[in-house]
């Protein structure tokens, strides 16, 4: 697979949404046995693919006190981005035949040029 650009991977921001996270006790997730808040964790997988995939990227950054536009740049497939590894292990995207359900190419990119206030896309 082509890659574009400089910056961070795709392959990076796909495996940073997909990672476990631990949820603490302010986080109120209610366990279905006991009926009690507990810690507990949460990993998001994907399960079915598209046929036409779309990704939206976080480009602003705010707090309390600051925004902040992100200018990091994300290096993409132009061809041969394989979600595979990303579907959870029973997804049907893995289970039937791979290369044609869970492989991408480029086809469009959408920027943002400008700042906070104003810009363009």
């Amino acid at each position: 697979a082509q890659v574009a650009g400089d910056g961070m991977d795709l392959g990076v921001c796909l495996t940073e949404f997909c990672k476990t996270q631990n949820l603490s006790l302010s986080d109120n997730w209610k366990c279905p046995r006991c009926k009690k808040f507990r810690q507990g964790q949460q990993n998001m997988n994907l399960w079915r693919l598209p046929d036409l995939l779309t990704f939206h990227l976080k480009r602003f950054n705010m707090s309390a006190r600051w925004r902040e536009k992100l200018t990091t740049k994300i290096n993409f497939p132009l061809t041969g981005l394989d979600l595979r590894h990303w579907c959870h292990k029973e997804s049907p995207a893995v289970q039937v035949d791979p290369m044609e359900s869970s492989v991408y190419d480029l086809i469009g990119v959408v920027n943002h040029y400008g700042s906070m206030t104003g810009g363009h896309y």
